[in-house]
C-alpha cells in the first residue's frame, strides 16, 4: 500500500452534496459517508446557546499525489478553514501489513 493516504473529512450534514461533487470532480473514487453527530454534551451546547448538528463523515483512500490537490480545493473551494465548515485529516497507510 505503498503511496496511499486514509483521508476522513467531517463536515455539516448540509454540505453532503457539494462535497461528494468536489470529491468527484477532484477523481476521488469509493467515497464512504456515514451520518453522524458532534460530541458536545447537551450541558456544553445549552451553556453556549447552541443546537446540536448532524454531520456527516466521508473515508477515502487517495494517492499520496492527490493529497496536495485535495488539501488546496479543500481550502479553496470548500473553505474548510472557515469555522464550523468542517475537518480533514489524512492518515499515511504506507505500512498497513509491514514490508512487502
Amino acid at each position: 500500500m505503498l503511496g496511499f493516504k486514509y483521508m476522513i473529512t467531517i463536515t455539516k450534514r448540509e454540505y453532503a452534496e457539494q462535497y461528494l461533487d468536489f470529491f468527484h470532480r477532484h477523481g476521488v473514487k469509493g467515497v464512504l459517508s456515514k451520518l453522524t453527530s458532534g460530541t458536545a454534551s447537551d450541558v456544553t451546547l445549552d451553556y453556549l446557546s447552541l443546537e446540536k448538528t448532524e454531520k456527516v463523515m466521508f473515508e477515502t483512500i487517495i494517492k499520496e499525489e492527490q493529497a496536495g490537490e485535495i488539501v488546496k480545493g479543500l481550502l479553496l473551494e470548500m473553505n474548510i478553514s472557515a469555522v464550523g465548515n468542517g475537518i480533514a485529516l489524512f492518515v499515511p497507510i504506507d505500512g498497513v501489513g509491514g514490508m512487502s
